[in-house]
């Protein structure tokens, strides 16, 4: 095994996210939440502090989940009286979307829904996601764990006819599925009609390129870096992705692979996501100022060009050779 160095402005984020983490769980704890929670529902958070990389401009992405139909509609409105209470007294930013995605997905919500319709339009296809993906548990670890077990095993329910040679397709598909809803969801902005619009589409398309591409395909690199070593990935396996944040994974693989050309990509992977986390250190007034300007623009379209291309570097290194890699091309 290789050491492999991860850039300072990496750890100094993780670092200050698992401090926020910690206060926000320790403020909910006073507040007596988890004696709301029951047991039965868990708060969770998503977005850059989960994923380890918030900095002071960073707002909060939290999300409640709940086991079962005995967490009401009144407990759900004194959880998020909380949330917002935690919010205001930490000085987070304000919840996006003046608070419209704070509501409370069902564990039946986030299975039955899987593959239908209704998974897009109701939102949860990307609280599913999110879960699996970047979420770190704040309240409720235990039904959080027993949640995120159930998930997986609607994903691995062939898992039994086949462990000896089982590939995680259902859920690369989904993954790969929710990068596409992404990218659609930055095109259907349409063509900017002013300057200003310009800009902010500069900026959700360099947001998507690094944060969004690394969430989605670091997670399909694990499973095909533990399937260059075994036949097989089990629902352990799976729940094991899900508790490590997006570069760790690709960290663990730069650390473990015995290709110094594979470990020189992902070095390259973890420096430029290093700049992307210096360029986005800023109010988002800032940001926008700064894209309007062509230059600055293309320079981040240049690195943002780099990172994709290594990320597609590692994905044939580790796994054209693998039985999953044609699910992958599709």
């Amino acid at each position: 095994m290789t050491e492999l160095e991860v850039p300072a402005v990496i750890a100094d984020r993780r670092a200050g996210s698992d401090r926020r983490l910690e206060q926000l769980g320790n403020f909910l704890e006073g507040r007596q939440t988890s004696q709301l929670l029951r047991e039965t529902a868990c708060v969770y958070a998503t977005g850059s502090v989960s994923r380890g990389e918030s900095s002071q401009h960073s707002d909060l992405d939290l999300f409640v989940v709940a086991r079962d139909t005995t967490f009401s509609r009144l407990d759900a409105i004194k959880v998020n009286a909380r949330l917002i209470e935690a919010t205001e007294e930490l000085q987070f930013p304000p919840f996006s979307g003046d608070g419209e995605y704070l509501v409370v997905h069902h564990l039946s919500e986030l299975l039955h829904r899987m593959g239908t319709r209704q998974d897009d339009a109701t939102n949860s296809f990307t609280a599913r996601m999110l879960l699996l993906l970047e979420s770190r548990p704040i309240l409720g670890t235990a039904a959080y764990d027993g949640i995120i077990r159930s998930v997986i095993e609607a994903y691995w329910r062939d898992y039994a006819d086949h462990i000896q040679e089982f590939l995680p397709v259902f859920l690369a598909n989904d993954i790969l599925r929710y990068w596409k809803v992404l990218c659609l969801s930055y095109e259907s902005h349409g063509t900017p009609g002013n300057a200003d619009e310009t800009a902010a589409r500069r900026l959700r398309n360099y947001k998507l390129k690094h944060s969004r591409l690394v969430l989605c395909y670091s997670a399909v690199l694990y499973f095909c870096w533990l399937l260059r070593s075994r036949r097989s990935v089990t629902p352990r396996d799976a729940f094991e992705m899900a508790s490590i944040r997006p570069l760790e994974r690709l960290e663990l693989i730069g650390h473990e692979v015995d290709s110094a050309v594979t470990r020189a990509s992902i070095r390259e992977l973890l420096e430029l996501y290093a700049k992307f986390l210096h360029h986005t250190d800023s109010g988002k007034l800032e940001l926008l100022e700064r894209f309007h300007h062509q230059d600055y623009h293309a320079d981040r379209r240049e690195e943002a060009r780099a990172f994709g291309d290594e990320m597609f570097k590692v994905l044939v290194a580790i796994a054209s050779d693998l039985p999953i890699f044609r699910y992958l091309l599709v």
